[in-house]
């Protein structure tokens, strides 16, 4: 720095006369007209803001000669650092260069690095746009093989074009698609860790690698570099005390200044994608058709890196404020610095609270904080970045809308479900209704809940359940219906509703097994075969949910079954508990196992309450046979079901009521396993006599799920036909079937799809 001399000035760059005279000439040589009005202006908006007028510039302009300026003497300020000057003089060419090239870095670094961080928008948008085109296609493809296909076969007619594109999608599901990405591992924990697919991970190590090569790289660092260079007396004392080069000093100084710079932008650039894949109401479900969990390991992974930024940017900001500048005790004491502080801190309270271990054990610690913290932070960046002015406000407001979207949507899930505004003058509002049976025999909770409106939700359709009378009415969990019956308007009685709300259509109604599938088929036939939603203000609908209790809420729930019943109900086992619950949904999706030839569905426990939907669809399809268009439009020719479950009463109930029609129909096939081994002992006998004519066999132990499916792909590969996989149950169950289809791929089987309906942490 050149040191100047003039007692009346205060030691700024605004009122030396010297020193402004030096600077105004020197732009005058070197810069253009445009360049020189912009920087006065800037020059004297700085002045302004220290509180220090610039000095009147015309007379200097006026004698801005060049017989003047040739006159002057040049100064390389950093040659010349001991010098103290009483006149004006030019910067030497070489210094202007250096200088401009030094606060063009410097002030091009920020919308530089907005621009970069648009990559983040870039990726994600990309892999969306991807993702509905696959959709798109998925389904135009799904509409030619049910039109055309099913009655043909799809190798039977295909073109080489097709071929070719059949291989390609062998290929993308034999290595990408099905396979887990470690060993076998995806719905069992890996050290505790939940482990995404080929596919998932290749799209998060993707991002990965991008963010990190873009947050520590394509940096201008240089030196000499004027906005850098200092004193070693400027230096704290630790970093002045080291026997460093000047040209380290300037070129780390730049790196940090940069990195916390970058790693800010990209914090806060990768916000709006964090709300928007943890939403239950995000878009690009719908449009792209993914899962909710897919969704969600993106989510974890945005979280996880944004935290990442957060906190090497704070990391960097310090190490500039404090080791390279005097400034942070000034600093600590404005608002901007202390929300800063505090958006750290929350993002690091979210990315504790969501380490998997805490997670489980502690889930409602782990939601509560999430929501808590969650809204402490968008206060807090709100705070952050009002120094630099609504830049990053293009970030935090959209963040803003879709929370309010999605918590908006919820609400309106939640009053359609539950209330009604009835014409009766009795009861203007009318709610939902519950009962809750519990059978120690099944081990089982039966959700008899009647909805007020004909709400009919396809196959696959889940809801929240909420329980707002309890303490924690906050809590809410996800339940797949098992089956739903339309209950006309004539039938409502209380009576009735009652007999129904304690088992359905279910032999309380005193109906014989061999009539219960018609009256499925009746609670069904407002289905339509394809799945749509369809409500009605004549009737209303009667989900079933089952739920085995473990723990917080379905334990709880358990327990009040228990402590409400009477002794008549106690000595038959079965305990019913009426209450007050609220449903929020649909979500989920509907898979499209009416364009295959054979579904096999490998269930676990009460996952079974996801395979009746389908199975209740097939025969509400089968009803609509006389139909040509219904003949093109499914060729599914036959079911076939792996059930397992612990014990014999959960699958006798079943097989009684849900079931009783599917296994009269021959294309419904079904083998049943019982993993307790005294249950099974007890009362073969009789069940296989009473359930021979319906091809009810139990088994003991546990089925050998990967050489099930992997003969049905070999089937399905010799007779040309088209095969899906559907897997709902235990972790270990639904890896197993994951091994099994990846087997039957690399077997050769190509019309080989799988499903796995399961609920991602």
């Amino acid at each position: 720095m050149l040191k100047w001399t003039d007692p009346n000035a205060s030691g700024t760059t605004c009122n030396s006369s010297a020193e402004v005279a030096s600077i105004y000439l020197s732009s005058k040589l070197y810069c253009q007209d445009k360049e020189l009005s912009t920087g006065l202006k800037l020059w004297k908006e700085y002045c302004q803001g220290i509180s220090t007028p610039l000095l009147d510039l015309s007379g200097i302009s006026v004698n801005a000669t060049p017989a003047y300026l040739s006159s002057l003497s040049t100064v390389d300020p950093y040659r010349n650092k001991s010098i103290s000057l009483t006149s004006p003089v030019l910067l030497t060419r070489s210094y202007y260069d250096i200088s401009f090239r030094s606060n063009s870095a410097f002030y091009q670094a920020l919308p530089r690095s907005i621009r970069i961080g648009w990559s983040v928008m870039g990726y994600w948008g990309s892999i969306l746009v991807i993702g509905m085109l696959h959709r798109l296609w998925t389904y135009t493809r799904s509409a030619h093989v049910g039109s055309d296909d099913a009655e043909h076969g799809w190798h039977s007619r295909a073109s080489p074009n097709k071929r070719n594109l059949a291989s390609l999608r062998h290929y993308f599901n034999t290595h990408l698609v099905v396979p887990a990405a470690v060993r076998s591992y995806h719905q069992r924990r890996l050290w505790g860790c939940s482990i995404p697919n080929r596919l998932e991970l290749l799209v998060v190590v993707g991002f990965w690698v991008m963010c990190i090569i873009l947050n520590f790289g394509f940096y201008d660092i240089f030196t000499p570099n004027t906005r850098y260079d200092f004193n070693a007396t400027s230096l704290s004392p630790k970093l002045s005390a080291l026997t460093c080069s000047l040209r380290y000093q300037t070129t780390a100084h730049q790196v940090w200044k940069y990195v916390a710079q970058r790693t800010s932008v990209f914090a806060v650039a990768c916000l709006p994608w964090v709300w928007l894949f943890a939403g239950r109401n995000n878009i690009f479900i719908w449009l792209t058709g993914w899962s909710f969990g897919t969704f969600n390991v993106f989510h974890r992974h945005l979280s996880r890196l944004t935290v990442l930024f957060a906190i090497v940017h704070s990391i960097a900001h310090t190490v500039v404020e404090t080791v390279y500048s005097s400034s942070y005790q000034e600093d600590i004491k404005t608002l901007w610095l202390k929300f800063g502080i505090i958006a750290v801190i929350m993002m690091s309270f979210l990315g504790g609270l969501s380490f998997p271990y805490i997670r489980a054990k502690f889930y409602e610690a782990f939601l509560i904080g999430h929501i808590t913290f969650a809204f402490i932070l968008i206060i807090a960046l709100f705070k952050h970045t009002a120094v630099l002015g609504t830049r990053f406000y293009s970030y935090l407001w959209p963040v803003v809308a879709i929370w309010s979207f999605d918590r908006s949507l919820r609400l309106v899930r939640l009053l359609y479900c539950n209330l009604r505004v009835s014409t009766n003058r009795g009861q203007r509002i009318q709610t939902s209704t519950a009962i809750a049976t519990y059978s120690r025999d099944t081990g089982v909770i039966r959700l008899d809940v009647t909805v007020r409106g004909a709400l009919t939700p396809s196959p696959g359709k889940y809801f929240y359940l909420y329980q707002f009378s309890t303490w924690r009415g906050w809590e809410n969990h996800p339940f797949t219906v098992g089956t739903y019956t339309s209950i006309p308007k004539s039938l409502q009685t209380p009576s009735y509703s009652t007999a129904v709300g304690v088992s359905g259509l279910s032999p309380t109604l005193e109906v014989p097994v061999n009539n219960i599938g018609s009256i499925e088929q009746n609670s069904i036939s407002s289905s339509s075969p394809l799945g749509e939603v369809k409500t009605s203000t004549k009737n209303t609908t009667g989900l079933v949910f089952w739920i085995r209790p473990y723990d917080g809420w379905t334990r709880r729930l358990q327990e009040q079954c228990l402590e409400s019943s009477s002794s008549k109900q106690i000595s038959s086992n079965t305990y019913q508990l009426r209450l007050s619950l609220a449903l929020e949904g649909p979500y989920g999706h509907c898979l499209p196992l009416h364009n295959f030839d054979t579904v096999v569905m490998v269930i676990g426990g009460t996952g079974i309450s996801t395979a009746i939907p389908y199975i209740h669809d097939r025969i509400s399809r089968a009803s609509l046979s006389s139909s040509s268009h219904y003949r093109k439009n499914s060729p599914i020719s036959k079911i076939m079901l792996v059930w397992t479950a612990r014990n014999r009463a959960l699958i006798q109930e079943i097989c009684d009521g849900q079931l009783a029609d599917a296994l009269l129909r021959g294309y419904f096939e079904a083998s049943f396993y019982c993993t307790e081994s005294n249950t099974i002992e007890n009362s073969t006998g009789n069940i296989d006599e009473e359930h021979k004519q319906e091809k009810m066999t139990i088994h003991w132990g546990r089925p050998d799920v990967e050489d099930i499916i992997f003969s049905a792909g070999k089937e399905a590969q010799e007779t040309n036909t088209r095969l899906a996989i559907m897997a709902c149950g235990p972790a270990e169950m639904a890896d197993a079937a994951r091994r099994g289809v990846h087997s039957a791929l690399k077997n050769g089987c190509r019309e080989i799809w799988y499903f796995e309906e399961a609920y991602g942490w």
